[in-house]
C-alpha cells in the first residue's frame, strides 16, 4: 500500500483547558465523594468503564484517543466536552515545550543550583532515558565533588513539570526505612494518610500503591549512606 494513500489517524489529546475542566471536577469529586481521597486508576476506571491505560492516554494529553473517548470521560463527571476542550495532537517538540502536568514538588534540603553550569551531554542524555525510554529506576555514579548533587536537582528542575509529584531527599543523615517511607507516603496522599501501618511491609506495600497510581519523580541523594555498616563499608543490598 502506498503510504501516502491513507494515512493512520492520531485521534484528539485535550487541550490546556480541557485538562483543566476535567481535573478540576475530578479534585471536586474527590472531595465530596470520596472524603479527599485521591482517585486511584482502578476508581477512574471503575467511574469511566474505560482501561487504565487509555486513561493515562486522557491525563497525560500526549497520545491521541479518540473523541467518544473524552466524551465519555466528561460525562463520568457531569461535563459536556465542547470544541475548545480537544485538539490533534503535536509533534514531540511542540508537546515538551508546551505541555506541563500540574504538580506537587518538595524538594527537601535540594542545595541551590543558580549557578550551575554546563554538563548539557549528560542533562539530555538522562532526560532521553527518563522521558523517551521511560527508565524507571537511573543511578548517577562518581567521585566525591564531582556534581552528581547539582545534575540530579538541575535535571528535576528541567523536567518537573512532566510529573504529578517530584520529590528530592537526601540520605546523608541515614534516616530509618519506615521514617523515610512514612514522609514519602505523606506527599504522596497530599497529606491524607493519617493511619500508617505499623509494619514494615505494610508501609512498602502502601508506598509501591501511590507509585502505581501516579506519575512520580523521587530522586534519593547520598543512597551510599544507608548502604554502609558501623565500619563504614559498603554493604550492597542491605538497608543500614
Amino acid at each position: 500500500m502506498n503510504p501516502l494513500q491513507r494515512r493512520r489517524k492520531r485521534g484528539v489529546i485535550l487541550t490546556p483547558q480541557g485538562f483543566q475542566k476535567l481535573q478540576t471536577a475530578k479534585c471536586q469529586a474527590q472531595s465530596w465523594e470520596n472524603l479527599d481521597k485521591r482517585y486511584t486508576l482502578e476508581d477512574l476506571s471503575d467511574r469511566t468503564g474505560l482501561d487504565p491505560d487509555t486513561l493515562m492516554k486522557v491525563f497525560h494529553c500526549q497520545v491521541g484517543v479518540d473523541k467518544q473517548t473524552l466524551n465519555t470521560c466528561f460525562r463520568a463527571f457531569n461535563l459536556l466536552l465542547e470544541p475548545s476542550d480537544y485538539q490533534l495532537p503535536r509533534t514531540d517538540e511542540v508537546i515538551s515545550n508546551q505541555h506541563s502536568i500540574q504538580n506537587l514538588t518538595d524538594w527537601g534540603e535540594a542545595p541551590d543550583i543558580s549557578a550551575f553550569l554546563g554538563r548539557t551531554a549528560e542533562l539530555t542524555t538522562l532526560k532521553h532515558w527518563i522521558l523517551k525510554e521511560h527508565c524507571r529506576v537511573v543511578t548517577l555514579f562518581g567521585m566525591d565533588g564531582m556534581g552528581k548533587t547539582s545534575l540530579s536537582v538541575k535535571l528535576a528542575e528541567q523536567i518537573q513539570d512532566k510529573f504529578e509529584f517530584v520529590i528530592w531527599r537526601s540520605l546523608r543523615n541515614a534516616p530509618s526505612v519506615k521514617d523515610m517511607l512514612a514522609d514519602l507516603i505523606q506527599i504522596l496522599s497530599e497529606g491524607q494518610e493519617n493511619n500508617l501501618p505499623k509494619t514494615l511491609d505494610g508501609r512498602i506495600s502502601q508506598l509501591i500503591h501511590y507509585l502505581k497510581n501516579a506519575r512520580c519523580l523521587l530522586i534519593l541523594d547520598n543512597l551510599e549512606t544507608i548502604l554502609q555498616d558501623a565500619s563504614g563499608k559498603y554493604n550492597i543490598g542491605y538497608y543500614r
